[in-house]
């Protein structure tokens, strides 16, 4: 009757997720009202009750800002589970804001340890969207004084400047990070992921989707298939002893080398994404360096 055989992956992709029992069921609302708009969108959750989010990366402890970017970037986290919550919810009480989301719906288990003991993820990408244009708030809030840098770092990263990628972030981005201090691989990871949710207009950005071999760090797919998709990996270069020199070259280029073993580049290709251009940001501390290649 509706003829949505052709979107039945991504339609399972938005609204389904929600388990009762053994049961995956699709959210009920959300799929009629995508049926009568025939458009995919937010219609369950409504993100003007999400700011909590934000208060997050202001209030909350190194712990729950870690675990709420692994979330974010499409990373499952090990949560404890509490039923008894007393409200209101602090952010200094991790367990009783995992629990709460837990309740609400937006996480969901993906593996149980114990009864308590959860690995969880967002339930689907209607939360994670409903999600991300909380953390796009408020990554615009917080770089209100630096756009013109960022217009031009993303626009580098498009278009497949190098330089304009490694100098920018060098220069200006990285001595005025907008997340928490740079502690492991996610830190950066997220910090460029909020940058681009925040900026980059007619494209699609993903996290940690499953392609080739693997899962690719950042996927950036333009709605315009013309232009290039970009494929970024991270890697946060471990510490160094005194005296010693980090090699952030020779890190970022074994990070071109995964892309291409793990076939990162074979959903583009699938999907009709003809020019891309890889790339691998290799971090240390408040340097980095970039390599890149035209696949």
């Amino acid at each position: 009757m509706y003829e949505v055989q052709e979107n039945f992956l991504k339609v399972k992709e938005w609204y389904n997720g929600y388990r009762f029992g053994d049961t995956d069921i699709y959210n009920p609302w959300s799929i009629t009202r995508y049926l009568d708009a025939e458009e995919f969108d937010n219609y369950w959750v409504n993100t003007t009750s999400l700011t909590f989010l934000k208060n997050i990366f202001i209030q909350g402890n190194d712990k729950l800002k870690d675990k709420m970017a692994d979330l974010l970037l499409n990373i499952p986290i090990e949560i404890e589970y509490d039923d008894h919550i007393v409200h209101p919810i602090t952010f200094d009480d991790n367990n009783a804001l995992w629990s709460m989301l837990f309740n609400a719906c937006y996480i969901k288990p993906c593996f149980c340890a114990s009864k308590d003991n959860l690995t969880v993820e967002l339930v689907n990408y209607e939360v994670f969207s409903s999600f991300a244009k909380c953390i796009r708030s408020w990554f615009r809030e917080t770089q209100s004084e630096t756009p013109e840098t960022i217009k031009r770092f993303v626009n580098h990263l498009l278009t497949g400047n190098i330089d304009g990628v490694r100098d920018t972030l060098n220069n200006e981005l990285l001595n005025n990070p907008s997340c928490h201090d740079f502690k492991s691989e996610n830190s950066y990871h997220l910090f460029i992921f909020g940058i681009l949710l925040a900026t980059a207009k007619n494209y699609v950005v993903l996290s940690n989707q499953e392609s080739g071999k693997g899962r690719s760090d950042c996927l950036i797919k333009p709605i315009d298939k013309n232009k290039h998709a970009i494929i970024v990996e991270f890697k946060h270069h471990p510490p160094v002893k005194r005296g010693k020199s980090a090699d952030l070259l020779g890190l970022s280029e074994e990070g071109l080398k995964q892309i291409e073993e793990r076939d990162y580049i074979f959903n583009l290709r699938n999907e009709g994404y003809e020019n891309i251009y890889a790339y691998c940001i290799c971090f240390y501390k408040k340097r980095c360096e970039v390599a890149m290649r035209t696949v």
